[in-house]
């Protein structure tokens, strides 16, 4: 599992058919699965990514939390980032867990998420999302399991 992650003051997503998303600061969330991957990790994940300390505190430095920050998620799927340019020029997705596998670990890891942050929200797996995102920072990082 790999989560790129990025601090924001808002985002915008958008999928025709479906409801709008919006989150104001806080951090969007990249999500993707590969081989092996179980529901056994998500909670890890989660509270890897829940109890970050990636925000500035009253003193500008990298302490507080999503939580401390009284800031929003926005989780989007993402099987591209696992996507491998390491012997071509154009991707191999061989590395992505299959669509109806991966589907089934989003929808849990959104479901965990929001346990424990309400008010999260998702994108549509399988969909072409709009994304906009007025980044803050920039301050980016990847979790991996």
């Amino acid at each position: 599992m790999r989560l790129v992650l990025q601090t924001i003051e808002k985002a915008t997503l958008t999928v025709p058919h479906n409801p709008k998303v919006s989150v104001k600061k806080g951090l969007i969330v990249y999500v993707g699965f590969s081989h092996g991957d179980t529901l056994e990790i998500l909670p890890k994940m989660v509270d890897k990514l829940l109890h970050l300390r990636i925000f500035p505190d009253d003193q500008g430095k990298t302490n507080w939390t999503l939580d401390q920050h009284q800031g929003h998620l926005l989780l989007v799927p993402n099987f591209t980032l696992y996507g491998d340019v390491s012997s071509s020029r154009r991707p191999s997705f061989s590395h992505c867990l299959p669509p109806k596998e991966a589907t089934l670990l989003f929808q849990q890891f959104v479901a965990l998420c929001q346990d424990k942050r309400p008010g999260t929200q998702a994108g549509y797996f399988g969909e072409d999302m709009h994304i906009e995102v007025v980044h803050q920072g920039p301050f980016t990082m990847v979790i991996e399991v």
